[in-house]
């Protein structure tokens, strides 16, 4: 685990399909470290496309902009996931 507790992991994975051995590989990790730290899982949009197809095909900064949408995407999902947690302790 890392040093600092606010770290996050982004995981830049190829979008294989689902019953890939690279997929289920994947989803096996996110199990382990889903508990310890935060993080994220990108994939490209396109189905058997990974990150250096989009960089060859687009650029560093489609890249970069599919990232930073995806993290910010499952940021606030998180965000309004603890908020209601906290909501419904709070209502107990």
């Amino acid at each position: 685990a890392p040093e600092n507790p606010h770290t996050q992991i982004v995981i830049c994975a190829d979008h294989d399909a689902l019953d890939s051995p690279a997929t289920q590989s994947l989803e096996k990790s996110v199990i382990v470290l889903k508990e310890k730290i935060p993080r994220h899982v990108i994939k490209p949009d396109k189905l058997h496309e990974d990150f250096n197809d989009v960089l060859k095909r687009e650029g560093s900064q489609k890249v970069k902009e599919i990232i930073d949408k995806r993290v910010f995407q499952q940021t606030q999902k998180q965000t309004l996931k603890n908020n209601l947690s906290l909501q419904e302790r709070l209502n107990d």
